[in-house]
């Protein structure tokens, strides 16, 4: 796994097909900053549950999209709560990078 390779953890961005999800997924990209800051520290995973029909356990509890998460790679433990917007993860990022 790329995670193990680089020792990064996991930011997981969990969407359906609904219009939140694709305006989350859009604003994400462009808040440039911010992805760089995604990019150094963590492997960005997508997962579209319309599409996925096997991932982590945590993940099925969820019921609002899109959700984001931080996983440690190692051993698959959320290290966040969920977070629902662009506000809650630069919050949460601060919180995990101090």
């Amino acid at each position: 796994m790329q995670a193990h390779k680089e020792n990064k953890n996991l930011f997981v961005l969990l969407v359906n097909d609904n219009q939140k999800s694709k305006h989350i997924f859009s604003k994400l990209y462009k808040e440039k900053a911010l992805m760089k800051r995604l990019n150094q520290e963590y492997i960005s995973i997508l997962v579209n549950v319309n599409y996925k029909t096997t991932y982590p356990i945590e993940l099925y509890y969820t019921t609002q999209f899109p959700t984001m998460f931080i996983a440690n790679a190692k051993l698959e433990l959320m290290l966040s709560d969920p977070m629902y917007d662009i506000n809650m993860l630069k919050k949460e990022l601060k919180r995990l990078l101090k």
